[in-house]
């Protein structure tokens, strides 16, 4: 007996967000001493950029929500959270390499823009 596609598309969304939820979940408790071993900043300051980092996060993500929802709208939802995981993956490599704290901002920024899909 075949599954139906309902059940198949709801695991895959369910999937999708669990690995957009693990990454977040991954990436904030690791975030302040990635701000301090980029910057040098003391702990007190890197609360500071953080909170920035947070707030890029979450604008992107508000702007990008109806545009990423048109995109899904025109090309289907599986190749628009499939870009997005992909974008995911591009952000927390350059992340996890980022030499300057500009670039931490331009991958938060980028996160945030990918993670539209959520919603």
């Amino acid at each position: 007996m075949a599954q139906a596609p309902g059940r198949q598309a709801f695991a895959f969304i369910f999937l999708t967000v669990l690995i957009e939820m693990i990454g977040f979940g991954i990436i904030v408790p690791v975030m302040p001493d990635l701000i301090t071993s980029v910057t040098g900043l003391a702990i007190g300051d890197a609360a500071r950029v953080g909170g920035l980092l947070m707030f890029v996060y979450a604008a992107m993500q508000f702007v990008m929500s109806p545009i990423i929802g048109g995109l899904s709208d025109r090309f289907g939802r599986r190749p628009i959270i499939i870009a997005s995981l992909l974008g995911y993956a591009i952000d927390y490599a350059i992340m996890g390499l980022a030499p300057v704290v500009w670039v931490l901002f331009i991958g938060r920024a980028l996160c945030g823009a990918f993670a539209a899909t959520t919603s």
